[in-house]
């Protein structure tokens, strides 16, 4: 992201559409822009994201906040569809500020934005209900892509930190740390999971398992009864936490 000689952004938004956050305005289909409100402290990071998004179809920046708390006030009038929201920051972290906002706009995908692939942090934010993880050296089609997939329902990371998740996975094998799938997990459940966790896309995991999609959709909602999931981002988060190795 290019922040040479970017003028200083105000942490405030434009006038949005009237509609509750995170719905679509009144009279409008399904094919209108992606409504993104970018968070970050420091406004050459929001200045970069903007520049790169201007450029992306179908994806409108409508605001700008500095901080969590100006974030979360600033959800209800912005109605923005995604929030990228930086992890560290004064006056209410990221995660605080998306878990906030998700409480109150559940609609609304959060994707958690960090300098670093610090692993726990990761964790953190994809337990607190964030749709992806990226880092800001993240290049501007992989953030269009992220908030494409946050709207499709799906999660999506940056490639550095799946790779590190999964290296993670192999040096636990190597180490002779327990990392064996619960026993009440099947064999195509365990695989249907780590490819979850990997991002791949239903039909994805379908061609890649010879199964159909709808198959796909059946293991993954018997993964989410089994395992006390209510969504795809808590199933990674539970992958993460039980150190289930990549196959």
């Amino acid at each position: 992201m290019n922040s040479t000689n970017a003028p200083q952004s105000r942490a405030t938004g434009q006038q949005a559409s009237q509609k509750p956050a995170g719905g679509q305005p009144v009279g409008q289909g399904p094919s209108r822009s992606i409504r993104v409100m970018l968070v970050d402290d420091h406004h050459l990071v929001r200045y970069g994201l903007r520049l790169s998004l201007d450029q992306e179809p179908g994806i409108t920046v409508v605001g700008e906040a500095s901080c969590g708390r100006s974030a979360l006030e600033m959800t209800a009038g912005l109605a923005p569809d995604v929030v990228l929201m930086d992890i560290r920051m004064p006056n209410m972290n990221g995660i605080d500020a998306l878990g906030q906002i998700l409480e109150q706009y559940p609609k609304v995908q959060v994707i958690a934005l960090s300098g670093f692939a610090d692993q726990a942090v990761v964790e953190q934010a994809i337990q607190a209900g964030a749709a992806g993880f990226l880092l800001k050296t993240s290049p501007a089609t992989e953030i269009a892509t992220a908030i494409r997939t946050a709207m499709e329902g799906r999660i999506f990371l940056s490639p550095d930190i799946s790779n590190g998740i999964i290296d993670s996975f192999c040096k636990q094998l190597v180490c002779n740390v327990p990392a064996a799938p619960p026993s009440h997990l099947s064999e195509r459940e365990v695989q249907v999971l780590r490819l979850v966790v990997e991002g791949l896309k239903t039909k994805d995991i379908a061609a890649r398992l010879g199964i159909g999609p709808r198959t796909v959709e059946t293991y993954r909602d018997h993964l989410k009864k089994k395992l006390h999931c209510t969504s795809n981002s808590q199933l990674i988060s539970w992958t993460i936490q039980e150190g289930i190795a990549a196959a």
